[in-house]
């Protein structure tokens, strides 16, 4: 199974039971910047209760899923993955946190076609370069400012800059984005 393969049947699955999800981290961000070598996926879910059991259902067999792992994760609002078997290719699943930015986040996904002939629900460009910036506050890394340096290079002229400055100073992110839009990616020229 090729990443391609893992991402169509990926999302295959999750509009086959209708889950409300939105696409970030490094499959966002190969989508707007510059892409990358990454094994995971990251999703956004607004998981309801019913929701679990068809998750678990429609995953089952090549993937490892425990619907306990998924039950915890719900009530300590973290994370919980799931593994294919055969590629050990995963999906780490985030519940859609309760505040601003999150449900902000959430509610401006745009549906695209993020591979021949699959259309998904992507994170919008600025908010893909505010989720990594946030990434890299809580966890200093030259990978999570290089994918939103990476965004920002691509999208240049496409991105709305008054958001992502508003949104940036709302989240404490302003000199770090004002340093990323400043800053070339390393081989660039």
């Amino acid at each position: 199974m090729t990443q391609s393969d893992f991402i169509r049947e990926s999302i295959s699955r999750m509009e086959r039971i209708k889950l409300s999800y939105c696409i970030t981290g490094s499959i966002a961000s190969n989508y707007y910047g510059i892409p990358r070598l990454t094994h995971d996926m990251d999703i956004i879910i607004a998981l309801t209760d019913k929701d679990v059991q068809s998750l678990v259902d429609i995953f089952s067999g090549d993937y490892y899923i425990e619907k306990d792992d998924i039950k915890a994760a719900r009530q300590e609002q973290e994370m919980f993955n799931i593994i294919h078997h055969s590629t050990g290719l995963k999906i780490d699943f985030w519940f859609l946190k309760d505040n601003e930015f999150s449900r902000n986040m959430f509610s401006r996904r745009q549906r695209v076609e993020i591979i021949a002939g699959v259309q998904a629900w992507l994170a919008a460009a600025e908010d893909v370069v505010l989720a990594k910036l946030l990434w890299n506050k809580a966890m200093p890394s030259e990978k999570q400012l290089n994918d939103a340096k990476g965004v920002l290079e691509v999208q240049k002229e496409r991105l709305d800059m008054d958001y992502l400055k508003s949104w940036a100073d709302k989240l404490g992110l302003a000199e770090t984005l004002e340093r990323v839009i400043k800053e070339k990616l390393p081989n660039q020229t």
